[in-house]
Order: structure tokens, then C-alpha cells, then sequence
């Protein structure tokens, strides 16, 4: 069983969240319910606040666009819209691959792939009026903006920053 823990103001730790599956990238809906990647299978497990039952909010073993890969980090935006970068399998693909997506779930659990085309999308964040997100292409190096459309959608793709930075080993 893995665990997914949170200290409290005492600085004790509790534990949030059990699964069988590998927990990966997390956060919070604005109704305070904390939402988890569970690699493995591909969804999302959901937890409201005050409650000790997990259940699957969305399946997204469905919305991989042809490729094998892992499900990757995730943001949640003001209005609850979530995004999951999926990243394509490195013994197939390579770690620089194009085959990377990002994955759009909305607040009743639909999904659909928001971008596709990613190197390796590995950590996002969503601006505070929620209307860019910006995501890191590990595989490439560079940081990508988007557009937050009203429903969630990702729109106007464009480079919003370059790293200086040697290019990445090969995973073998």
C-alpha cells in the first residue's frame, strides 16, 4: 500500500490518501477535494475533504494518443479544470520524443488530450487568473505556453521561455 501524506501544523504526519497504484502528481479542486495521478492504471483518484473513501474521478487509460506512456504531474486552475501530462514510453520513443500530451479533464471528470506534440511535459503551472498555463518540455528544453479557454481548452501555443542548459542524457 503507498501513502500520500501531509504534516500538520503540529508536525505530525497524516496520512491523505492510500493506493495500491503509484501516486504521482497531485492537487486540490477549489471545493478542497484532493485529486492524485495514479500511474498504474491511468486515472485519477479523487478525496473529499472530511472523508476517508477514495473513488476513480476520471479513467484516462482511454485518451493516450496512440502512444505508451505514463501518466506525468498535474495542475488544477481556479475553476477546477484539470491538466495531466501523459509522457511518452522511453524505450520506444526516447526521452526527447514529440510524443508527449496534455491531457484535459473537466470538473465532472471528462477527458479529452488538450495538446499534443510535448517533449516530455514534466511540471506545470496554471497563472493566477487561470488564463496560461505553462508547462516545462524537459525533453527539449524550453517552457510552452497555452491559452486557457472558457471550457478548459488549451489555445495560441507559443515558447514562453528557453533553457541554457546542456542537452539531456539518453535513458537507456
Amino acid at each position: 500500500m503507498r501513502s500520500v501524506l501531509s504534516i500538520a501544523p503540529t508536525g505530525e504526519p497524516q496520512v491523505e490518501l492510500q493506493s495500491d497504484d503509484h501516486p504521482f502528481g497531485l492537487g486540490w479542486m477549489p471545493d478542497g477535494a484532493l485529486i492524485v495521478v495514479a500511474m498504474d492504471t491511468q486515472t485519477l483518484l479523487r478525496r473529499a475533504p472530511g472523508e476517508a473513501a477514495v473513488i476513480c474521478f476520471a479513467d484516462l487509460s482511454q485518451n493516450s494518443p496512440g502512444v505508451a506512456g505514463h501518466l506525468n504531474d498535474l495542475v488544477i486552475d481556479r475553476n477546477g479544470n484539470i491538466y495531466v501530462g501523459l509522457d511518452p514510453d522511453f524505450t520506444t520513443h526516447g526521452f526527447r520524443s514529440e510524443f508527449g500530451s496534455i491531457i484535459h479533464i473537466d470538473t465532472k471528470g471528462h477527458a479529452c488530450v488538450a495538446a499534443s506534440g510535448l517533449h516530455f511535459p514534466n511540471g506545470m503551472v496554471v497563472t493566477g487568473d487561470s488564463t496560461r498555463l505553462i508547462v516545462a518540455e524537459t525533453g527539449a528544453p524550453r517552457l510552452t505556453a497555452f491559452d486557457i479557454g472558457r471550457s478548459g481548452t488549451l489555445a495560441q501555443r507559443s515558447v514562453w521561455g528557453l533553457a541554457d542548459a546542456p542537452s539531456a542524457p539518453a535513458v537507456r
